[in-house]
């Protein structure tokens, strides 16, 4: 029988919320791909619920914790047998009227990708905000991703937006722990993957329209710099990068069934911003090293392809590796690499000669 749709989620040790997802879109998937980086306790509680609640078209499995679940997104997607994909975290459904169509809008749909309106909700159901367009519904293959934080995917194909009444519906999040995770998960592992130099951020503003001045302004900056285009942004360049990033979200939006939400555009201006401060608390030579790495990171395309991650065999290495000590995945991400730019070093040294 064809596999039309699967749903593609994740969990980390959460596992009545996962469960609770996983039962609202049972009925309209062929197939329901989990990646779980929960602790043995907890899986074993998911085993023993998929097998009480005869969820056959459940398919969980491992991966050691990461500090986030963008690194596994190509890791689920191979193994999606769907001809469409559906792709929600744990804290996110969709409404009623996708919930009933959704089958019949992809059985007949020519785009490759079809965009939905995130509505952002409140714990007893009420929309609190109408957020963004998101890619979360996609032909499998046409859709792929690099493992960094809060990444928009890459599109190959034909995209169009689904009608405003079909929405993803995101549970608004505990402030207080949603600080911590911003705090302890992501500015660490931004700190290694997310700083960038004046000629790297030229490259990315060479691509947008009516960019001459900035570039003009950023070439001055670089040259002012003892090592000239390959130095870090400054902390006012970072925050101009950064106003550039929440300015293009608001466009990208503006064109979309609903208004740019102007209090996420605020959020995103703090967040940054205290990022940026947590960036420059770093002892120069510290600073040195994650540029380094950020920039190695970057030629590969991100952190999937640096580290292989679309990889069965390197996943299976990194669980028998880091199984036994993965309660900090934030740590063992940092690990893993560190380990692949020591080796990557290496090989470029060898390649060099004495």
């Amino acid at each position: 029988m064809k596999c039309l749709l699967s749903v593609m989620t994740f969990s980390k040790d959460d596992v009545e919320r996962v469960l609770a997802l996983i039962e609202s879109i049972y009925s309209i998937a062929d197939e329901v791909v989990l990646i779980d980086s929960s602790s043995e306790r907890n899986r074993r509680i998911l085993a023993q619920e998929k097998k009480k609640k005869k969820m056959n078209k459940l398919k969980i499995y491992y991966v050691v914790p990461l500090g986030y679940p963008d690194p596994t997104r190509m890791y689920a997607l191979g193994k999606c047998k769907g001809s469409w994909v559906l792709h929600l975290d744990s804290d996110e459904t969709i409404n009623k009227d996708l919930k009933r169509d959704i089958r019949n809008i992809v059985s007949k749909s020519n785009a490759d990708c079809l965009l939905m309106n995130r509505v952002l909700c409140g714990g007893d159901g009420s929309i609190l905000s109408k957020h963004d367009m998101v890619a979360r519904l996609f032909k499998r293959g046409s859709v792929s991703y690099s493992g960094m934080i809060h990444e928009y995917p890459k599109i190959a194909g034909l995209t169009k937006n689904l009608p405003q009444k079909y929405s993803l519906l995101h549970t608004h999040p505990d402030q207080a722990g949603e600080w911590n995770k911003f705090n302890t998960r992501y500015i660490p592992i931004e700190m290694l993957t997310y700083r960038m130099t004046y000629r790297a951020l030229l490259g990315i503003i060479a691509k947008k329209r009516g960019s001459f001045i900035i570039s003009a302004y950023l070439r001055l900056k670089a040259s002012l710099c003892a090592g000239g285009a390959d130095s870090e942004l400054s902390k006012t360049d970072y925050r101009l990068f950064a106003l550039l990033q929440i300015l293009s979200y608001m466009a990208t939006n503006i064109g979309s069934a609903w208004v740019p939400d102007f209090g996420e555009a605020r959020k995103l201006w703090r967040d940054n911003n205290y990022k940026i401060d947590r960036f420059f608390e770093v002892p120069p030579k510290a600073r040195d090293a994650q540029l380094a790495l950020s920039n190695d990171i970057a030629s590969a395309s991100g952190i999937i392809p640096y580290l292989g991650l679309y990889s069965e065999r390197k996943i299976r290495e990194m669980n028998r590796r880091y199984a036994a000590h993965a309660v900090n995945g934030v740590e063992v991400l940092k690990e893993v690499l560190m380990e692949e730019y020591a080796k990557r070093k290496v090989y470029r040294h060898g390649r060099r000669g004495p």
